[in-house]
């Protein structure tokens, strides 16, 4: 996914991309440890806009990834997109100081920039990082899902387990006790 520079017209480019996950490192550790697997192909359309000394890149992304629950593991189809901008620089612009005041040392990371190296523009980690970032932080089958059981590890949504109930905390027991006015 590297676009050579001299390839880019000053009316900019867009291209549409259609790549497997197994071609980004993360994503392939993620399918090897089996966290996930992506059941369609990462595809971007994304749109190269040049500036001076600088890249403006916005896209779409889209995918499908198969993922457990997080209550009750069972496999669940999740479709995943992403819309982003991000700005591949040349060289820094300017020093970026107000007059009279003494010089700040910015990375790149701190002006939301990544650099170009060489002569090629690569996305490959920008379109891994988006993937990621569209990622769910949980996955539910159902918001009321209410997963396994404790002691055995059968669904419980599923008609529950034959496990006897708990017998209540002895130390909690003052508040069986307790009567709220309403």
């Amino acid at each position: 996914m590297e676009i050579k520079i001299a390839a880019i017209s000053p009316e900019g480019l867009t291209l549409h991309l259609e790549r497997e996950a197994a071609e980004f490192p993360e994503l392939r550790a993620m399918v090897r440890r089996g966290e996930l697997a992506f059941t369609a192909p990462v595809k971007a359309r994304v749109r190269i806009a040049p500036g001076e000394g600088f890249f403006d890149v916005h896209g779409d992304l889209e995918s499908v990834v198969e993922v457990h629950c997080s209550r009750c593991l069972v496999s669940l189809r999740v479709p995943l997109a992403s819309s982003f901008e991000v700005t591949f620089a040349l060289a820094l612009p300017g020093d970026g100081t107000p007059p009279h005041e003494e010089p700040l040392e910015l990375q790149a990371d701190d002006m939301g920039l990544d650099w170009i190296h060489g002569d090629t523009l690569d996305l490959r980690a920008t379109l891994q990082e988006q993937v990621l970032l569209a990622l769910p932080m949980q996955v539910l089958c159902r918001p009321d899902c209410r997963g396994l059981c404790s002691r055995c590890g059968q669904p419980l949504d599923a008609g529950g387990c034959a496990c006897p109930p708990e017998a209540p905390d002895p130390r909690w027991a003052a508040l069986h006790r307790l009567k709220l006015k309403s």
